[in-house]
C-alpha cells in the first residue's frame, strides 16, 4: 500500500538482528539437522553452562527451561 513503518517494538527485542538474518538462519538450520528435542542435557547446553559458570563462579546450579513458568514449576 506504499506505507513505510518503522518497528520500534522490534518484536520485543527477540529479533534484534532483523528478520531472517542469513547467519542466524544458517545456525538454526544446522541445529535442526542435529535434533530439535531432548529430555536430557545436550552437549551444547553443557558447554554453555560451563561458559556461564566460568564467568560467574558463584553459580551453583543451572537449569535451562522453555519459559519462566516452567522454571518456577
Amino acid at each position: 500500500d506504499g506505507v513505510e513503518r518503522i518497528d520500534f517494538i522490534n518484536n520485543f527485542s527477540s529479533q534484534i538482528h532483523g528478520h531472517a538474518h542469513p547467519e542466524i538462519v544458517r545456525v538454526v538450520e544446522d541445529q535442526l539437522r542435529r535434533f530439535t528435542s531432548s529430555i536430557l542435557p545436550t552437549e551444547s547446553e553443557i558447554r554453555f553452562a560451563e561458559l556461564l559458570r566460568a564467568r560467574a563462579p558463584s553459580l551453583e546450579q543451572l537449569r535451562f527451561c522453555n519459559s519462566g513458568t516452567e522454571a518456577l514449576m
